[in-house]
């Protein structure tokens, strides 16, 4: 007899033990992943999150095209969220 897998998720398993998205600036966001690592994930309407949060990143994390975040080494997650609030009000300058 061939049994059915049921399709039916509970709430612990679609949670995964990921943090809550927390605002670092506005329209950029950040969550802590089980295994340290911080990421790092501007809002799609953002260009200037968008830009700010990318120079900061390249090179000292790693881009997630598929879920268009920043993944970064806690060590690293620190500098990057002292420097996002300057970053974005430069990139606000004409």
């Amino acid at each position: 007899m061939i049994r059915k897998r049921s399709t039916n998720v509970s709430a612990d398993a679609t949670t995964r033990n990921v943090t809550e998205c927390a605002r670092v600036v506005a329209g950029i966001g950040e969550r802590v992943l089980p295994d340290g690592l911080v990421v790092f994930r501007a809002a799609p309407d953002d260009e200037i999150g968008t830009r700010a949060l990318a120079a900061l990143c390249k090179g000292k994390g790693v881009w997630n095209p598929v879920f268009a975040t920043w993944i970064c080494p806690a060590m690293m997650a620190g500098e990057i969220r002292a420097a996002l609030p300057d970053a974005v009000r430069l990139g606000q300058l004409p």
